[in-house]
């Protein structure tokens, strides 16, 4: 007998022997359906409808109906759980997944568009439906969601969805021409603002993003999280004092986040440059070095070696210098080289503190970051090349 088949078998023994128990019959209810047992999962959900909410009710409806391929039952359970209140939702993402695994995912686009049209529309229907749209690269049907922006808090949601999905597939254009077309709009709620603020950093769009969120002080609910964005394209144009007062700001606020730790990364760094290094080491013992973004980690990385500089006896700190050096040379070529702005001239700065304190010579790297063997080869090859061309050509 296949596993399954045992599985659903001991659990229609169980359910047998304690019928009041919700949790058993529900599985027992998936369990037929995922065995084809249509008719037996119908009477086990007969049994147990008593003891279901309403919703979850509902939810069995529309995944039987899709087992029965009864489309037009599965619909009309839908619907009725799209203008469902809030407390819906779960058994509303349920019954959707239902129609996906039978194929029927352009019927529930169908379904979300009528129920957006309805005043009562469950807000949760905005983020189902713009999930829907990104996760098919359908871009050219972002009229769409344009067309949710007067439909309030639904609305709203689809476009913090759609705007968040420009930024993770680095939709340049379209996130420039979202901000042309509703940017007043955007900035109306944290949560539109903070994602078009994402969205432009995700795109490179940093000195865009500093003029987008020139109003952060101004806003009462902001969280660290979104200030990050601002910190990093700061960081990234060399405007280091002003992100520093960015990051200040952030880990003051009553509400902390995982991008506490970033900011407080790169306050650290600022810190042990300047010198400062009991607020350093402060800063570093709030959190462990795991589950840092990799850029952060490299960040963290610069700091310890200032701070082994620093710390080692004065007979000893160039042959340490030297080691951290070979040390944040390999991960400079590996990552960092081909990081961003900021990282690297996070760096380059690391190197010149370090010779500072070890009395030694930073080398070039202090100018241009290290250059490997290979990549200083193609330069060369480059160049010559060029030259030739250019004596070819004049």
């Amino acid at each position: 007998m296949p596993d399954r088949a045992i599985a659903r078998a001991e659990l229609l023994r169980s359910f047998a022997m304690d019928p009041a128990n919700p949790s058993l019959a529900r599985k027992l209810f998936i369990a037929q359906l995922n065995g084809s047992e249509i008719e037996e999962a119908a009477q086990t959900l007969l049994k147990i409808r008593p003891s279901l909410d309403r919703w979850t009710a509902l939810e069995c409806d529309a995944q039987l109906a899709t087992q029965r391929h009864d489309q037009k039952a599965a619909k009309d359970v839908l619907f009725t759980l799209c203008l469902a209140p809030e407390e819906a939702t779960h058994a509303l993402v349920g019954a959707a997944n239902a129609f996906y695994e039978a194929g029927w995912g352009t019927e529930v686009e169908r379904v979300y568009r009528s129920a957006a049209a309805e005043s009562g529309c469950n807000p949760e229907v905005g983020t189902l439906y713009a999930n829907r749209l990104v996760q098919h690269k359908a871009w050219g049907r972002r009229k769409e969601i344009y067309a949710l922006i007067k439909k309030g808090e639904l609305g709203r949601r689809a476009f913090i969805v759609y705007t968040y999905s420009l930024g993770e597939r680095k939709k340049r254009d379209l996130v420039l021409r979202l901000l042309n077309r509703y940017g007043e709009w955007l900035r109306g709620d944290l949560r539109t603002w903070a994602a078009a603020g994402y969205a432009l950093v995700a795109c490179g769009l940093f000195k865009k993003n500093i003029k987008w969120m020139k109003d952060w002080r101004a806003r009462k609910d902001v969280e660290a999280c979104h200030l990050y964005y601002l910190a990093l394209s700061l960081r990234h144009l060399g405007r280091d004092r002003e992100a520093r007062q960015v990051s200040l700001h952030a880990i003051t606020l009553p509400q902390q986040d995982d991008s506490r730790s970033d900011h407080q990364i790169w306050l650290g760094l600022d810190d042990a440059l300047a010198g400062r290094i009991d607020s350093v080491v402060e800063r570093l013992t709030e959190f462990e070095g795991e589950g840092l973004k990799d850029h952060t980690r490299l960040v963290r990385m610069m700091i310890k070696g200032i701070l082994d500089v620093r710390e080692a006896p004065r007979p000893d700190r160039r042959a340490e210098f030297r080691s951290v050096k070979r040390r944040l040379k390999r991960d400079y070529l590996e990552k960092i080289g081909s990081g961003p702005a900021e990282l690297r001239r996070a760096y380059r700065r690391s190197i010149w503190r370090m010779a500072k304190d070890a009395h030694a010579w930073p080398g070039l790297s202090v100018l241009v970051g290290p250059v490997s063997l290979k990549s200083l080869t193609q330069r060369l090859w480059f160049s010559g090349a060029f030259a030739l061309l250019a004596g070819l050509t004049f």
